[in-house]
């Protein structure tokens, strides 16, 4: 059951990932919902930043560092260079992206390079020392052990039930989580699309808490029928069923974007595209975390349970 997985240095990233992505909403919500923040002040955009680098960046170093440790891997510095590059590279390759379309386009909502050039440099002077920091601590002061004595040879997985097949399960498992945060995501979407004010911080806060504690719970319940069933390749899985959220998180601002918004200029669907894979791989990731330490820890109580009777 604690069997490394296949690409464990890969998931330990996505995790980092996950968790950087997850601890910068959670804080950027919770001041926003306690007043420190307003979305109409000047220095908005720089308080995300430093959320995002400072506090996100020793996690995301923390949960790869820990994680490898835990499945007996020794490239460390090697994941957490990746887990600290990978994700503001997107971040930064979308943000060009469009402010080149914007500029072709005459348009006077350009990015300003300024603030792109500043996002590198706090990328390279804070969230990456902080994310190697983070992985050092874990991988050297922390001794994870499966509660089990892994097996030399692989058990036969038997055949699974219908409703246990990995797309089926992984994109059910995605929409229930979707459907958690959909209204609240519609409010969000239509907003911003007419430049309006969003308010309610503290609906959103309490949301994506909900949010969640729905994410873990499917997770557990999709382990629990895997394990249920002899299957005990549950790592991807898990994170597969929380990443799926964010591929109907895309669907519908696709969806948006055709019927409700009715966008019919070229320059601008791509625009809204590219925005809409940044919020969901993003959302993605932060449930695929979520699912998988929920799992996790699922796992290791069951057995450690079941190994003191």
């Amino acid at each position: 059951m604690f069997r490394k997985p296949d690409f464990a240095v890969l998931l330990c990233t996505m995790c980092g990932m996950g968790v950087q992505v997850f601890v910068s909403l959670f804080f950027i919500l919770l001041f926003l919902t306690v007043g420190f923040i307003s979305p109409s002040t000047r220095f908005f955009s720089l308080y995300n930043l430093f959320a995002y680098m400072i506090a996100g960046g020793f996690l995301n170093g923390y949960c790869t560092g820990r994680s490898m440790k835990f499945f007996g891997a020794t490239e460390w510095r090697f994941a957490a260079g990746v887990s600290s590059v990978c994700l503001p590279l997107y971040i930064v390759a979308i943000f060009l992206i469009v402010d080149f379309i914007e500029y072709f386009e005459s348009s006077n909502q350009i990015f300003p390079f300024t603030s792109i050039i500043l996002f590198c440099f706090l990328w390279l002077v804070i969230n990456v020392p902080a994310t190697y920091y983070g992985a050092h601590i874990a991988f050297t002061m922390t001794n994870d052990q499966p509660p089990l004595k892994v097996n030399t040879v692989r058990r036969v997985i038997p055949a699974q039930p219908w409703y246990l097949g990995d797309k089926f399960a992984v994109l059910l498992c995605g929409f229930i989580m979707f459907t958690s945060v959909m209204s609240e995501f519609h409010f969000v979407l239509t907003s911003v699309w007419r430049s309006q004010m969003i308010g309610m911080f503290f609906l959103y806060f309490c949301n994506i808490n909900l949010t969640l504690c729905v994410v873990s719970l499917v997770s557990i319940i999709l382990t629990y029928l895997s394990l249920q069933a002899g299957n005990w390749q549950w790592w991807w899985r898990a994170f597969w069923s929380g990443f799926s959220a964010g591929f109907w998180i895309l669907l519908y601002c696709m969806y948006h974007m055709i019927v409700v918004f009715q966008m019919d200029v070229f320059w601008s669907d791509i625009v809204f595209t590219l925005y809409s894979l940044l919020v969901s791989s993003c959302f993605g990731m932060m449930c695929a975390f979520v699912s998988v330490v929920a799992s996790w820890i699922f796992v290791t109580l069951l057995y450690m349970q079941s190994k003191s009777d």
